[in-house]
């Protein structure tokens, strides 16, 4: 059975970074060494994007993406740092497979969503609503039909 580890609904926003958080999941990461890491989407919130400007928030698309890159270098980088202490000691490495399912949020526009693939570049990336399938078990954002239920999930896609 392969380990897998899931987060979602991350929703960085610039105004409370916690880059210390991902810093430490990246170490919990090292010491239980899940097989998979999967990242369900809605990365950030993405304010400047919504349709109303009432409703924007008080940071640029920019100043949202360098947030969210930010966040990512901080775990890669904890990644990094204990690989290389094992490649010095000539033992295996950990590389995760990683996945990232494209969330509501991070496509509000084409730019968001452009701009979160290109930091995840080096994972594997589902479009929102795209089912990624481990062992019979699917991973997704939210299911393609907000109506649909666990018995057409099964009947339709043979997993839960």
């Amino acid at each position: 059975m392969t380990k897998v580890v899931v987060i979602s609904d991350t929703h960085l926003t610039p105004a409370a970074p916690d880059i210390e958080t991902w810093e430490k999941f990246a170490k919990w990461c090292t010491v239980f060494q899940p097989e998979v890491i999967i990242h369900l989407g809605d990365v950030a919130d993405f304010q400047s994007c919504v349709w109303l400007k009432k409703d924007r928030g008080d940071y640029t698309l920019d100043e949202e993406v360098c947030n969210v890159s930010d966040h990512l270098t901080a775990f890669e980088e904890v990644l990094e740092k204990y690989n290389k202490g094992r490649r010095a000691g000539h033992r295996k490495m950990y590389k995760p497979h990683k996945i990232l399912c494209i969330g509501n949020h991070d496509k509000r526009t084409e730019e968001s969503e452009k701009a979160v693939r290109d930091i995840f570049k080096g994972w594997d990336i589902y479009d929102y609503q795209d089912p990624c399938i481990i062992e019979g078990i699917m991973f997704c954002h939210n299911t393609f039909k907000d109506s649909m239920s666990a018995k057409e999930l099964l009947e339709n896609y043979h997993c839960s």
